[in-house]
């Protein structure tokens, strides 16, 4: 039998040849297997694997403060050139079409609420079908709030100051500054059932171009109380819901307490209230309820409510909320939980406080902050819906702040600069299709589910 030449070997589409040193055949054996095992790592989704752990699907891992990210930052907002630069380098490669469609949450019928729980596949979407030639305007990435609609925005008062301030940063981070208007827009036009597009618009834009207006009437009364008032108005309500002994009224507050649950449940949020002891964030915990939210884009993430004493001497009643990756991440690369909040609550909000917190563990991060915090009563919007007026001109503000927001950071003038280069008409025309566009899709799939 013919002995088999070594010095020749045939793999698929590579026809290589030793050479006779064995010194050189090692090496070159090296190489080929260096050249498989990038092969297979390319094949490596490079969107970051969520970090979201609904409660039934638990760790039993010890509970331990560890402060790291998971995701390398996003690069610097500009280049030398002022374009916005590292939109390619901060991507992540887009789902396929049935992974976007198993992101979408049915909950209701209503289409503002649709809306309202999608944000992560409004994002997902966005990145893969998102038409070329709205890409001059996506391009210009920000800190974004990712899931605008009423009752993510509330007042804030800090010591001689008090305004406007996002108050839900689960999906906020990283994005599309011209997207994060357009999402907006599509839950404007399903909570009124009418297209407001056009007029919000033009609001944005004169929020990017640092125009002055007025508060309206909806948040005129919230914002015009001091700090003082919120912390008298804070502490009676935390004395009606609190039991003897400091106790959580686990029935007014609509919670469970911990004696009735699964003891991974109870060992989590007995570890999280010494850690909250322990980090000096809260002098003494009393008493611990929990929660799981069952509706909106963070259904099934636990959330810890804490009877406490804060580091201020101050009686209060937090809630520590598990965050898993924002929507955006399906968008853009973020950072982690700790920086990714810090950095959003920066720009949207008018006053800085440090009201509240993330608190990291070596399993989760959680958003801890004071509950009934604010004045803004959302149910005057659900009340006054069919107002037009008033809810015209409340829709208009919120896209104006939003404006503002975005133009302090620095691709929002590129951004402004950009739209002021379409004519008025297409830029309406051309924004009104794309809402028509993500709308055709997902009230489709809304209706088959």
């Amino acid at each position: 039998m013919k002995k088999l030449d070594q010095s020749h070997f045939i793999f698929p589409r590579f026809h290589l040849h030793f050479p006779s040193r064995v010194s050189d055949q090692l090496f070159m054996k090296k190489v080929i297997f260096a050249l498989f095992f990038l092969t297979a790592c390319s094949n490596v989704p490079t969107l970051p694997s969520l970090t979201i752990q609904r409660a039934a699907e638990r760790t039993s891992e010890p509970l331990v403060a560890k402060f790291e990210p998971s995701i390398p930052p996003p690069p610097s907002a500009h280049d030398g050139s002022g374009r916005s630069p590292s939109a390619n380098s901060r991507t992540v490669k887009s789902l396929s079409d049935g992974e976007i469609l198993n992101l979408w949450v049915q909950v209701n019928n209503r289409k503002d609420s649709l809306i309202r729980s999608n944000p992560s596949h409004f994002w997902a979407w966005m990145n893969k079908n998102l038409p070329e030639e709205y890409k001059i305007l996506a391009e210009y990435q920000g800190q974004v709030v990712a899931d605008a609609h009423y009752f993510n925005f509330a007042d804030v008062h800090g010591k001689s100051k008090s305004g406007l301030a996002l108050v839900d940063v689960d999906d906020s981070g990283v994005g599309s500054l011209y997207l994060d208007f357009v999402r907006y827009a599509i839950f404007v036009k399903a909570y009124m059932k009418t297209d407001l597009t056009k007029e919000l618009l033009d609001a944005y834009k004169d929020g990017l171009e640092k125009k002055d207006k007025t508060l309206p009437d909806y948040l005129k009364s919230a914002v015009s109380k001091s700090r003082k008032d919120l912390l008298d108005e804070h502490a009676q309500w935390v004395q009606k819901n609190l039991k003897k002994d400091y106790k959580l009224d686990n029935k007014s507050l609509k919670i469970k307490g911990l004696k009735d649950l699964p003891d991974d449940i109870v060992k989590t949020g007995e570890k999280l209230g010494k850690l909250l002891e322990n980090s000096g964030k809260a002098k003494k915990v009393y008493d611990i309820g929990y929660t799981v939210n069952d509706s909106g884009s963070s259904r099934g993430m636990d959330r810890y409510w804490f009877s406490l004493l804060t580091d201020k001497n101050v009686s209060s009643i937090y809630e520590c909320k598990q965050l898993g990756d924002p929507a955006v991440a399906y968008y853009a690369r973020q950072k982690n939980h700790n920086e990714r909040v810090a950095d959003v609550l920066k720009v949207y909000s008018d006053v800085e406080t440090d009201d509240s917190f993330v608190f990291p563990t070596a399993n989760f991060s959680y958003w801890c902050r004071p509950k009934h915090f604010d004045f803004f009563d959302r149910d005057l919007i659900e009340a006054n819906r069919d107002k037009r007026a008033q809810m015209t001109d409340y829709s208009r503000y919120l896209a104006y702040w939003m404006g503002l927001k975005h133009r302090q950071q620095p691709e929002g003038s590129q951004l402004l600069d950009a739209l002021k280069g379409v004519d008025k008409k297409d830029l309406h025309d051309k924004t009104v299709d794309l809402l028509l566009m993500y709308e055709e899709e997902v009230f489709k799939i809304a209706d088959k589910k």
